[in-house]
């Protein structure tokens, strides 16, 4: 994989990391390994964004979109079965 690449993929993961732990952390505040992560992944970004790391930061903002797209999935897909299994869904 050429240096650029690798680069630009570092962006991407970040951003992701960074939105499902963000979420972690919304589902339970007292999630230390959360907030540990997010502190760290903040740390890292603003290293980069400092040294001016070409694309660094639209490659984590598009890692961070496709991180909240995929706890908004996993949410709509959780909710979609347990609304499949409730006890009320046989009585129409």
């Amino acid at each position: 994989m050429p240096n650029d690449e690798r680069l630009h993929r570092i962006g991407v993961l970040l951003g992701t990391e960074f939105a499902l732990y963000e979420h972690d952390l919304m589902v339970d505040s007292d999630n230390e390994e959360a907030r540990k992560m997010i502190v760290q992944i903040s740390e890292v970004y603003r290293n980069f964004s400092v040294g001016d790391l070409p694309g660094f930061r639209d490659d984590f903002e598009r890692g961070y979109k496709l991180g909240r797209r995929d706890v908004e999935m996993e949410l709509e897909s959780s909710f979609s079965n347990s609304s499949d299994q409730s006890p009320v869904a046989g009585l129409d």
